[in-house]
Formats: C-alpha cells, sequence, structure tokens
C-alpha cells in the first residue's frame, strides 16, 4: 500500500519543510516548550564577562558599513 504523497515521513528521499507554526505544534505534542532558566548559572562570572566585552569583543566584531550599494536583483549584484 502506498503512502499518501504529503506523509512523508518514512521517506529520506523527501525533505521536511515545517513553518515556524509546524515546528512549535510538532514541539507541544511532544511536551516540550520554549525553555527559559529559572535562575542564573552557577559558573557565571559577570566581572570575566565585562572584561570579555571590553576587551575581546571589539577585536572580534566587524564594523559597520556606513553605505553600501544595494539591488534588489538576486542574480545582479550592486555597483561599488
Amino acid at each position: 500500500m502506498d503512502a499518501h504523497p504529503r506523509q512523508a515521513a518514512d521517506r529520506p528521499d523527501v525533505p521536511h519543510r515545517l513553518t515556524v507554526q509546524g515546528v512549535w505544534r510538532l514541539l507541544r505534542r511532544h511536551g516540550w516548550s520554549a525553555q527559559v532558566p529559572v535562575r542564573r548559572a552557577l559558573e557565571r562570572d559577570d566581572e570575566e564577562i565585562e572584561v570579555w566585552k571590553a576587551k575581546v569583543w571589539p577585536q572580534v566584531k566587524q564594523p559597520r558599513r556606513t553605505w553600501a550599494p544595494t539591488s534588489a536583483s538576486r542574480t545582479r549584484r550592486g555597483r561599488g
């Protein structure tokens, strides 16, 4: 007996495409929920975080481009 074309669960050659709402419903159906920590991690070191933000993050962060030519076309890039 052939499965309905929309039932691709047992067909690895068919990719599953779900909307955000579909993923949310699937997670809720299986008892999952949005995970929000009740309290802060015990290992958290606020002083070390501030040091990292002051010294490491500026080196890692890319500077923002102030202006760049744009194009609405997906196949043609902007000039510049």
